[in-house]
């Protein structure tokens, strides 16, 4: 993509937009090692910091439900799932329904940073909360970043985490001053980043960041539609949790954990040479492009723990009727329950 093919799109619109592929499909792209790596960096979260049974779990921005598989191997009693697209909504319950008799779900279609998440579910409380690559677009503004926040600690119980992965503001910021710094003002190119797979497009003055609203229009092959996202800073982010009696535990960009793994955590090692044996069957395929590991350098993790001491979770042996195509989903601006119709393949 050429810098004079961005159309920016909003984020529903984006993510609407967003083809769902086959697992051949998936194979064959070419950022299908850049979304196995992903992937592994989100399935050592969960088995980490997840609760192993009976969990409530919370995942905002949940997209198309790609952790449900990951969910599922912590045996959870109930996960909220919240998108502010429709379309990958219903991707998700699809995924879901399979498991439908054994674990309980609430779906939220919505602006699910924007809204008030504890008047939604007023009765629910939280062992594991989630936001992956989804928290930037709530640094459009201190307000929005806030109820973002309070979504995801308000109904966490004490000593339990919130996982999080999102942009690295600090790996951008030195792109784009690099980028301004070798062409002249006025250059098109003097505020855009880019190889083969993602291209940026700066929208903020690099000589005065704003803590909230700097904005980058962002496109990545396969995934991301021309869509604007937000620097997080990482001290105003840890700031914001602090508020919320939440403490930084975890902290790395996503090469230097993938150096921590081989250097010195066995255990997400394993991990990773567990699930890259599972997709490429040796590790003849395994080998990441130069432009999929640029893009690795591009976000980050972060792990908070709520205060407190964690009780311990309620068992449940429970088993339920499986859903219908039918879908049950609450309005997260109105909070009024609706339904639609889910076709098992989408047309």
């Amino acid at each position: 993509m050429s810098i004079k093919d961005f159309i920016v799109n909003t984020v529903a619109d984006g993510y609407n937009l967003t083809k769902t592929t086959s697992l051949k499909e998936r194979a064959e792209s070419s950022t299908f090692h850049l979304r196995e790596f992903n992937n592994w960096v989100k399935s050592w979260l969960i088995l980490k910091y997840c609760p192993q049974q009976n969990a409530n779990i919370l995942d905002l921005a949940c997209g198309k439900g790609g952790d449900i598989p990951k969910y599922k191997l912590k045996n959870p009693a109930f996960i909220a799932f919240a998108d502010i697209s429709d379309e990958s909504v219903k991707e998700c319950y699809r995924k879901y329904k399979p498991l439908s008799d054994k674990i309980k779900a609430q779906f939220i279609i919505g602006d699910s940073f924007n809204c008030n998440l504890k008047s939604l579910l007023p009765k629910i409380t939280f062992h594991y909360s989630s936001c992956q690559f989804a928290l930037h677009y709530a640094f459009k503004s201190q307000e929005m970043a806030e109820k973002a926040v309070a979504n995801l600690t308000d109904q966490l119980l004490p000593g339990r985490y919130i996982s999080i992965t999102t942009v690295n503001a600090c790996r951008l910021v030195r792109l784009f001053r690099e980028r301004y710094d070798r062409y002249p003002p006025g250059d098109e190119t003097s505020d855009t980043i880019s190889n083969d797979l993602y291209l940026a497009k700066r929208n903020f003055d690099l000589k005065n960041i704003p803590p909230f609203g700097a904005g980058y229009i962002f496109y990545l092959k396969n995934a991301v539609n021309s869509i604007e996202e937000y620097l997080v800073h990482p001290k105003v982010l840890i700031d914001l949790f602090k508020a919320k009696n939440c403490e930084l535990v975890y902290n790395k960009g996503f090469q230097e954990f993938y150096y921590e793994a081989c250097n010195s955590n066995p255990e997400a090692k394993d991990l990773y040479i567990k699930l890259l044996t599972k997709k490429t069957k040796d590790f003849s395929g395994a080998a990441m492009t130069y432009s999929e590991w640029d893009i690795i350098w591009l976000y980050s993790i972060f792990v908070f723990v709520k205060s407190g001491d964690p009780t311990e979770i309620p068992k449940n042996v429970k088993r339920y009727p499986k859903v219908s195509n039918e879908m049950s989903y609450l309005d997260a601006e109105t909070g009024e329950s609706k339904t639609v119709i889910v076709p098992d393949n989408p047309i």
